[in-house]
């Protein structure tokens, strides 16, 4: 009778013990899940990242020499939210036609279209 008993105390440890850490995980989760208003703003500076790597892209294909061409990072441009888009002002370093690097910044406008990006309009300054 002691080697069941025993056992019956184990297994009963056992199912306490996992009711309790499934109690823990629960409550930490419920405590980690973002607000809708969280979820809105991540979306938002998401999306801005993309319009801004849209935009580099768009930058990139007018450049004379794009392959050492060096981008502000997303997270540093100023990133504008606008009613139907974003607005992007931002700069790159990139070889000029005698192989000095130069920036040279640059305000993009991307607007959205369906499910997705569009440039809508694209200024480099000091273009010649």
């Amino acid at each position: 009778m002691k080697l069941g008993h025993k056992l019956g105390l184990g297994c009963m440890g056992l199912i306490i013990g996992t009711g309790v850490l499934i109690v823990v995980v629960a409550i930490r989760d419920v405590g980690n899940k973002p607000t809708a208003e969280q979820r809105a703003a991540s979306d938002a500076q998401r999306d801005g990242y993309t319009a801004a790597f849209m935009c580099q892209g768009a930058v990139r294909d007018r450049l004379k020499a794009p392959a050492g061409a060096e981008f502000q990072a997303p997270r540093h441009a100023d990133i504008t939210r606008l009613t139907d888009g974003y607005k992007i002002v931002s700069y790159v370093d990139a070889s000029n036609s005698f192989g000095a690097k130069i920036r040279t910044a640059y305000t993009c406008l991307v607007g959205t279209s369906g499910a997705g990006f569009k440039i809508v309009a694209l200024d480099i300054q000091n273009r010649r």
